[in-house]
């Protein structure tokens, strides 16, 4: 769903081309210049268990290469992908008010990964969500949300999985063309600690507006508890160089609690 080789081979070239080019100047220093769609000046604070904090600029996509040799050369993914989530988000707050029930969300996938340094290739939007009721239980809700999506001529689709599927229910989105072939999928949140995780995500600023995305920490434990080879190779990017906002303690516990435990332990074996 999220595997673009040739845009991650398109996206390192460059930034290796642009670090020889500085060198090249003898790393001449540039005038200030205003900030490229897509990029962000701070990290956020680590995450202690208090309230949720903000960055301080828009998110940024770094490679390994770049943040390896300068702060200088953000990879930029694709110029729709930040007016989609700006539309996106309103669109699932507009439904909140005109289904007056509050529905929750946060990033996750590809997206919340370039959140915590991890860069990754996507030509999708995912979220996690939650709300009350729930659309995988209350039938009426969910007809209702598909309903308000169509009427903005977006393109929805319930998709339901079976009694014993991690992934009970799904919303899939197909944006319009005006943002490219991007797709959307929204997880509804089923697990007690995945709606915990929604209750004290932190906001990322994107091209002049906000959205949740999940803890590091909370990030892992969805990718244990999803277990896929694309998700347990997520988790070994993050802890083979994990952003401080990393809280080890924290993740380990909950893993534990979650009988995850011995999936994380394999997963730092593996790094090592």
């Amino acid at each position: 769903m999220e595997s673009c080789h040739a845009f991650c081979y398109d996206a390192v070239h460059e930034a290796i081309e642009s670090v020889n080019a500085n060198k090249s100047a003898k790393f001449a220093p540039k005038a200030a210049s205003s900030p490229v769609p897509g990029q962000i000046k701070n990290r956020f604070p680590r995450y202690s268990g208090g309230k949720p904090t903000s960055r301080d600029g828009p998110l940024r996509f770094l490679s390994r290469a770049s943040r390896r040799y300068t702060d200088k050369n953000p990879v930029v993914v694709e110029p729709q992908i930040a007016p989609a989530l700006s539309r996106l988000q309103r669109l699932l707050n507009g439904a909140a008010r005109k289904l007056q029930t509050k529905i929750n969300f946060a990033l996750i996938g590809g997206l919340s990964l370039a959140a915590w340094g991890v860069v990754r290739a996507t030509q999708d939007i995912d979220l996690l969500a939650d709300s009350e009721p729930s659309p995988i239980s209350d039938v009426k809700l969910r007809t209702g949300l598909k309903s308000y999506f169509e009427r903005q001529r977006w393109q929805v689709e319930w998709r339901v999985g079976d009694y014993d599927d991690p992934i009970p229910l799904l919303l899939r989105i197909e944006l319009p063309r005006a943002y490219g072939r991007l797709g959307a999928d929204i997880v509804w949140a089923h697990k007690r600690w995945q709606r915990e995780a929604l209750a004290h995500t932190t906001t990322v600023k994107l091209s002049g507006g906000k959205i949740p995305v999940l803890h590091p920490e909370d990030l892992i434990l969805l990718k244990l508890d999803a277990g896929g080879p694309r998700d347990i190779a997520d988790i070994k990017e993050l802890l083979a160089d994990p952003p401080p906002e990393l809280d080890l303690a924290r993740l380990k516990q909950n893993a534990t609690r979650l009988r995850l435990g011995e999936a994380l332990k394999k997963c730092f074996r593996e790094i090592k």
